[in-house]
C-alpha cells in the first residue's frame, strides 16, 4: 500500500512545484490575453490575383523560385522573370483574429475564420466573394 501512496503524492506535488497550469488554465487574465494575442497574430496567409497560385503553400512556392534564382547560366531568363513575376504577384496578409474577455467563464475567447489556414495563398476573389472567409467564430479558449 505505501507502495503506491508514494508515486501518487508525488504524482500531485510535481506539477504544483513548477507551477503547472492545470487543464490549460493561465494564472492570471493578463497571462490569458497575451497569449491569446500572440495566437492571433501568428496566422499570416497571401493573396494572389492570379488564379494559378490558388491554395498554394506559399513556403514552397518561394523555395521553388529561389531554387530557379540560384540555378546558373543555363536556365531561361524567361523563365526566371516568370517565377519572380508569380512571386511579386502575392502579397502577405493578416487575416483578422480578435481577443474578447468573458467575464462570467473567467476566459478570453479568441475569435477568427476557421477556413483560413497559415502559409496558403488565396485567390484574391475568393476572399472578397466566398462566404466561407467572412464567418467569424469562436477557434480558441484562453481560461484563466
Amino acid at each position: 500500500m505505501k507502495r503506491l501512496l508514494l508515486p501518487l503524492l508525488a504524482a500531485f506535488a510535481l506539477p504544483a512545484a513548477v507551477e503547472a497550469n492545470w487543464f490549460g488554465k493561465y494564472n492570471s487574465k493578463a497571462e490569458a490575453l497575451e497569449a491569446c494575442n500572440k495566437w492571433k497574430n501568428d496566422l499570416i496567409s497571401y493573396s494572389s490575383i492570379d488564379s494559378s497560385n490558388k491554395n498554394k503553400k506559399y513556403s514552397k512556392l518561394k523555395k521553388q523560385y529561389e531554387k530557379i534564382k540560384d540555378s546558373t547560366f543555363f536556365m531561361d531568363n524567361e523563365k526566371k522573370r516568370l517565377a519572380k513575376r508569380n512571386l511579386e504577384s502575392i502579397e502577405q496578409i493578416k487575416f483578422k483574429r480578435y481577443c474578447t474577455e468573458e467575464r462570467e467563464t473567467r476566459q478570453i475567447l479568441g475569435y477568427g475564420v476557421k477556413a483560413i489556414k497559415n502559409d496558403i495563398i488565396y485567390y484574391s476573389s475568393d476572399l472578397l466573394y466566398d462566404k466561407k472567409f467572412s464567418n467569424f467564430r469562436i477557434l480558441k479558449y484562453f481560461k484563466y
